[in-house]
């Protein structure tokens, strides 16, 4: 599993630079500056060894200039935004509508930014990951285990990471490989000719970045699966696959799960987010770089009687929470979390306002200034994640 297809050094879409040319000279400064940056940025991504991190900041980068630099949205609109989706959660609850417990609802915002956002991260998630690796996340991996086994790899963006940047072993399959990797296919270590699959469900006929296997879930039992920590990179809402793979990795010895993802729903099941939690403890916490709609981070898990022991990482540290209050730390009380950018988690008003400033800075980033309210009643998705959350929290850390 220590090969990588050849691929092209990628390169940074060309009218990242040309936004700059806005006609303002009011903004000639601020268009100069922006302009060193961009373009800093795109000779990093020729030559990086993880492009949709580059990519990601730049359309960071970009989204600041050409919308909350020049006040789009404005307050009022991302407000009116919000409201209208808030009157229509409440609808549904007087109509006692099921909602999916599976999936949080989007996070509301004007037009005008959903499509920005949808340009944003629609085809880099198709043509790279669902969520870029970062030098911390490649560390803590690596601090876990050498060795890892990757069910639903995709293109392999975050296998080839792992390897190149923290020189891991890992073993990457996907139900469905791109045509350049579907030559080849294995059941646990095996390798077998056969005939090219049809394209990948979330990634067509991309390029991979690594050699990866056709395999579904059962192959995260493999020979060696005593000695490989189990990863898994957005598996797919309400999908049994994590839950499989869970399974048979466990059934085979295994005792490390990596996780990137969001927890609350987005990613996964919540079949499989109660089996984990019953059967491991979370023993690390590690944020990522976010899309403007995203919410995820990489979990580290391991099982209970590992970390109980003494084994691993855990120790006898006390575990990081799924969820706690950002103000005061509280794990245990009724919390709410902020609709918009679903990071924000308080109990209570007051909790809200000690979070006030970077609250606001996290809606900025997000490209919904004036949206972060200190009234938790008035801007929390709570009702729609509780079903899950009840079901995962039952269960002592």
């Amino acid at each position: 599993m220590n090969s990588t297809p050849e691929r092209p050094s990628p390169q940074m879409p060309a009218y990242l630079t040309a936004v700059t040319a806005c006609g303002d000279a009011e903004a000639e400064a601020e268009g100069e500056a922006y302009l060193k940056v961009v373009s800093k940025k795109t000779r990093e991504a020729s030559a990086s060894a993880n492009p949709l991190l580059t990519l990601l900041e730049s359309r960071n980068v970009e989204g600041a200039r050409v919308l909350t630099g020049r006040g789009l949205p404005s307050e009022a609109d991302a407000r009116a935004a919000a409201r209208g989706v808030l009157q229509k959660q409440k609808q549904k609850q007087k109509q006692k509508q099921k909602q999916d417990a599976s999936l949080p609802p989007p996070p509301p915002c004007p037009e005008l930014v959903q499509r920005w956002r949808d340009a944003a991260r629609v085809w880099p998630c198709h043509l790279y990951a669902y969520a870029a690796p970062t030098t911390d996340a490649i560390e803590a991996l690596k601090a876990a285990s050498g060795k890892w086994i990757e069910i639903g790899a995709g293109l392999g963006y975050w296998a080839a990471a792992m390897k190149k940047i923290g020189g891991m072993d890992v073993a990457a399959f996907d139900l469905r490989p791109t045509r350049a990797n579907s030559a080849k296919t294995g059941n646990n270590s095996a390798k077998t000719e056969r005939q090219p699959s049809p394209s990948n469900e979330y990634h067509g006929d991309a390029t991979p970045f690594y050699d990866v296997v056709a395999g579904d879930a059962s192959s995260a039992a493999c020979k060696d699966a005593k000695h490989r920590g189990l990863f898994l990179c957005y598996p797919p809402p309400g999908d049994r696959v994590a839950s499989d793979a869970f399974r048979a990795h466990a059934a085979a010895g295994g005792g490390l799960v990596a996780v990137v993802g969001e927890w609350d729903g987005n990613t996964g099941s919540a079949t499989f987010a109660t089996e984990l939690s019953a059967a491991c403890a979370l023993v690390r916490r590690v944020p990522l770089p976010q899309w403007g709609d995203t919410a995820h981070e990489l979990t580290i898990w391991r099982t209970k009687s590992d970390v109980g022991s003494g084994g691993g990482d855990g120790g006898d540290a006390r575990y990081p929470p799924t969820d706690a209050c950002a103000g005061c730390g509280g794990e245990r009380m009724r919390l709410r979390r902020c609709v918009h950018c679903r990071v924000a988690i308080h109990c209570s008003s007051a909790c809200a306002t000690k979070c006030a400033e970077a609250h606001a800075l996290e809606h900025a980033a997000r490209h919904v200034p004036g949206t972060a309210s200190d009234d938790v009643d008035a801007a929390s998705d709570y009702a729609a994640y509780d079903p899950f959350r009840r079901r995962v929290t039952s269960f002592e850390r």
